[in-house]
């Protein structure tokens, strides 16, 4: 794929569920890999190199009861909102924590704002990472301006 796109990716790797030989699918740099992880937890044969991820046809897929954690970019505004507002605090409950979609917990990071984890819960076979998280900041710092095009 020329573009990293999770959600290309995962209606490929799911096309390939049905194909007559193995799929597998090149990024130029990874994406989230929520797909990848719940096949693998549904018995799927799922194996990642570097940056190309391969699943093999499957006849059926073990039923899985989880609950789906939430989505940290919906709650991206929430988070910036806490971020730049002096003395506050907001604690999410139940947010997803894919190493592949924290970037904006870096940039908080970056502009003073302290995050950590408030308790861990695994879904889906040990393969999802759900926490709270607390977000806390006294005095924000801005981060320095670079150019953008658009």
């Amino acid at each position: 794929m020329p573009v990293a796109s999770a959600q290309v990716k995962s209606s490929l790797l799911l096309a390939g569920l049905y194909a007559d030989s193995p799929v597998t699918v090149v990024e130029p740099m990874r994406s989230r890999d929520h797909t990848e992880r719940m096949l693998a937890a549904m018995g799927a044969r799922v194996a990642r190199d570097g940056n190309a991820v391969t699943v093999a046809p499957c006849g059926r897929l073990d039923p899985l009861e989880m609950t789906v954690p939430g989505d940290l970019s919906s709650a991206a505004f929430f988070l910036v909102l806490a971020a730049v507002t002096p003395g506050s605090t907001l604690t999410l409950i139940g947010v997803g924590m894919n190493p592949f979609r924290t970037g904006l917990l870096d940039v908080l990071r970056r502009m003073g704002a302290r995050i950590r984890p408030v308790g861990e819960r695994i879904e889906g076979g040990n393969r999802w990472r759900t926490w709270s998280l607390e977000v806390r900041i006294s005095s924000p710092r801005t981060l320095p301006r670079k150019r953008c095009r658009a």
